[in-house]
């Protein structure tokens, strides 16, 4: 059996949780043959370049303006920018099914979801990552819609879709949150001393925002609070923490150890990105959100902050006494419990098992093209 999962390199989050996924499917069935394709990479590694750089720019320079075309867009299933992806993925995306001839595709981000839906393929199923839904995700011939919470599926279900359509498993987070993690690793690796609250500060891949700022702000405030920052790939940032590395601030470039660092932390602090949040929430960790960017993270950050999970932090200034009083006792208790009960752990195996269970009765169907293929 050979499934193929579909995902694009813009924020780092979907080619994750495709590659999360790829691991639930394998521990499930390692006979099973799994491919992660990033497709605008197989398009042209040139125009993935430019749109990932592209990307990259906006969210730095003028964040307002992805975060208009976000808003904007929300609602819109019918959009002009949707025939230009169709357009430019369509060729490729058959040359991909009929190479590999796959018996069913999941994707983990809407590009190769518009093509696919555009070709009349509808052996597929859509993973959305974040805590809110986008219309630009939707399509005619997805047949699952797995999503990050109830409440979104609630949101879909009142759009028209059906209950067995929609299922609210979560992100798909790597499967080792399934496994037990020891809480002294990062602790005995870097001789924090137990009594020590440890804060962690993610920037996501990329290591944006107002990290520097931050990270030495609190490991000034309390000799009893070690600040551990997670760097990315901002090499600019990790050199810059490392100026004021101490025994309270801990910079770290990118590393694949996440997992590790959040089990160790008392409180998170991040950029509300669906899929790290949905890390921090597998293990009951209380999120601060600073500075999300416009579109899907203030979503995101408006979903986590209602249901008690985070606290939006809009001023640095105010950060440090919101930090103290989250560490009282009650208030630690309330925001981990809500957390953990937003988290979904095992959401990888549950949306691999669903697709493996429903697979040729609702997936695939003994028709790979469906009656709107687009030949040429």
């Amino acid at each position: 059996m050979k499934i193929l999962l579909l995902a694009e390199r813009f924020g780092h989050g979907h080619l994750k949780a495709a590659q999360n996924l790829q691991k639930a499917f394998l521990e499930l069935n390692p006979s099973l043959k799994i491919e992660v394709l990033s497709t605008l990479g197989l398009i042209g590694p040139k125009i993935e370049k430019f749109a990932a750089d592209l990307y990259l720019k906006i969210l730095n320079h003028t964040p307002e303006i992805w975060g208009f075309l976000y808003e904007k867009g929300h609602d819109k299933e019918k959009d002009h920018l949707r025939w230009v992806v169709a357009l430019l993925y369509k060729k490729k995306l058959q040359e991909i099914v009929k190479d590999y001839q796959p018996d069913g595709i999941i994707n983990t981000h809407a590009f190769p979801a518009i093509a696919l839906d555009y070709l009349g393929y509808k052996n597929y199923a859509t993973v959305i990552t974040d805590y809110d839904y986008h219309a630009f995700w939707l399509t005619k011939n997805s047949r699952f819609y797995y999503v990050a919470a109830e409440k979104i599926r609630n949101r879909l279900l009142d759009k028209g879709f059906s209950a067995n359509q929609v299922l609210a498993f979560g992100p798909p987070v790597d499967p080792i949150f399934t496994k037990p993690l020891a809480e002294d690793t990062i602790r005995k690796e870097y001789n924090i001393p137990a009594t020590n609250k440890i804060i962690l500060i993610m920037g996501g891949g990329l290591g944006l925002g107002p990290i520097a700022e931050v990270a030495s702000l609190l490991a000034k405030v309390d000799k009893k609070w070690t600040v551990i920052s997670l760097c990315g790939h901002n090499q600019k940032l990790y050199q810059k923490l490392k100026a004021f590395e101490g025994k309270n601030l801990i910079p770290v470039p990118f590393t694949s150890r996440v997992p590790h660092f959040l089990k160790a932390a008392n409180i998170v602090l991040t950029k509300p990105g669906g899929l790290s949040t949905a890390e921090a929430l597998a293990l009951g960790k209380p999120i601060f959100i600073l500075n999300p960017l416009p579109g899907q993270e203030e979503r995101n950050a408006k979903f986590l902050v209602e249901s008690g999970a985070a606290l939006y932090i809009k001023d640095v200034g105010e950060l440090v006494l919101k930090i103290k009083e989250a560490f009282l006792p009650e208030n630690y208790q309330r925001l981990s419990q809500n957390a953990l009960r937003l988290g979904h752990k095992d959401a990888a195996f549950n949306i691999a098992r669903h697709f493996l269970q429903y697979f040729g009765e609702t997936i695939f169907g003994g028709d790979i093209y469906g009656e709107n293929y687009v030949s040429s």
